[in-house]
């Protein structure tokens, strides 16, 4: 007894159904572009295994389809060695902004990971090798809308957690060390004039939006100075 997604591929349009009964159930569910395995995946891995859509409240299993939609944009972000943990770091490590984007919803990429000036103690002490794989889970576990707002914009690599007896549960230390990630923008479509054909993106900054457009303003305002 189990439960599935089944999708018109034509329509790009899932539904899910209960296999043992054969009856539908929940709302629709938008999977153009998107891969059914994927969303099993996801759905394992961030909303839970345990958790049946067959048995949860109306409410929540929207809210479940509303994160998976949250998760379809991609998204800029970049990574920093917050100045605590320089004493860490090479000094070419201290100094750079490491910028990476979100393909949804199993892939990132990250520039400058690889470079000359990056020492080996570097990627041994920060476990550089696994940034990559770490930004791509913590993209896809963000508790956002449908349109990819309002959930977590920044946040550290590897967040440090503390017993807390009174509340019986490991809770989020109030200081937190090493590299610290943000977004810094999500995609919001696109523009054609005549031939050309560019990505737009929404930019943030400290997890406000300070702009739109194919270019972040801080890069266009370098440009005119």
């Amino acid at each position: 007894m189990a439960w599935e997604l089944l999708v018109d591929d034509d329509r790009g349009t899932g539904v899910f159904i209960c296999n043992t009964a054969d009856v539908a159930f929940g709302p629709l569910i938008n999977m153009s572009g998107s891969d059914v395995s994927q969303f099993y995946e996801w759905w394992n891995e961030v909303i839970g295994s345990h958790n049946d859509p067959r048995t949860m409240a109306n409410h929540d299993l929207s809210d479940a389809i509303y994160r998976w939609y949250g998760i379809q944009y991609e998204n800029k972000f970049q990574i920093t060695i917050p100045d605590s943990d320089w004493e860490n770091a090479s000094e070419a490590l201290s100094k750079k902004v490491f910028t990476g984007e979100y393909y949804p919803v199993d892939y990132c990429s990250i520039k400058g990971i690889y470079d000359d000036d990056i020492t080996e103690e570097d990627h041994e002490h920060w476990s550089m090798e696994d940034w990559d794989n770490i930004m791509c889970s913590i993209m896809k576990s963000r508790e956002c809308d449908m349109d990819g707002f309002d959930g977590q914009m920044s946040g550290y690599l590897f967040p440090s957690k503390t017993w807390d007896d009174e509340k019986n549960e490991y809770v989020m230390d109030k200081i937190q060390r090493g590299p610290k990630w943000e977004i810094i923008g999500i995609r919001n479509g696109s523009e054609r004039v005549g031939y050309s054909t560019w990505t737009t993106w929404d930019w943030y900054k400290d997890g406000e939006k300070v702009g739109s457009g194919d270019k972040p303003p801080w890069e266009v305002k370098e440009h005119k100075d």
